[in-house]
């Protein structure tokens, strides 16, 4: 019965405001990733830990340490790209969300 007092105008700004609202929501949560995930305190404590092992593991001519090492800083690499990866969608997603809610304003008007 509440459908009977919703008008296409009323629609349309509310789908504005949800496209705007997970626009932003979007948005801050890749720069929040993209800031967060790869200066994290454990990522820089890992590759300075792993880094002095592979010294070490040269040094004492240990090749399965240092191999063991490699793969380490190798996986690292690996989920600060996903990492990234994962922040650039997000951003890219609330820009298109904030673009799309744009467009639809630009229609009321």
């Amino acid at each position: 019965m509440i459908v009977q007092y919703v008008t296409q105008p009323d629609l349309q700004v509310g789908i504005i405001l949800i496209l705007l609202g997970s626009g932003l929501v979007s948005l801050l949560a890749g720069i929040l990733i993209l800031i967060g995930r790869g200066f994290s305190k454990e990522m820089r404590t890992l590759a300075s830990t792993s880094t002095e092992l592979s010294k070490r593991a040269i040094h004492h001519d240990m090749t399965a340490l240092s191999e063991s090492v490699s793969e380490i800083l190798t996986q690292i690499n690996q989920m600060m790209k996903t990492a990234a990866g994962t922040g650039a969608f997000l951003i890219l997603t609330g820009v298109v969300l904030m673009a799309g809610a744009y467009w639809l304003t630009s229609g009321l008007i």
